[in-house]
C-alpha cells in the first residue's frame, strides 16, 4: 500500500457548505493524521471529516462526518 504524502482535513459549521479545497479556512494539509484545528467559536457545533491524499491525483475516500461542539475555555 502507497504511503500518502499528506492528509486533507475539512471543517465547517453544521448547516454549511465544506469550502472549497483551495480555501485554507475550512482545510489543512497535515503530513500525519494528528491535527489541531484552530479558530473555532465557543459553542458552535462543526463538522469534520479527513482523507489522505497521495503522490498523483489519487485520494483516498473521505471519513464518516463526525459533528463535535466547541468547548468553552471556561469549562
Amino acid at each position: 500500500l502507497e504511503t500518502p504524502q499528506d492528509y486533507r482535513i475539512a471543517w465547517t459549521k453544521v448547516g454549511e457548505q465544506f469550502l472549497n479545497w483551495r480555501n485554507l479556512d475550512g482545510n489543512a494539509f497535515p503530513i500525519s493524521p494528528g491535527y489541531t484545528i484552530t479558530g473555532l467559536d465557543e459553542g458552535e457545533e462543526y463538522e469534520i471529516k479527513i482523507r489522505a491524499r497521495y503522490q498523483e491525483i489519487n485520494n483516498g475516500g473521505w471519513s464518516e462526518v463526525l459533528a463535535v461542539t466547541v468547548a468553552s475555555s471556561t469549562q
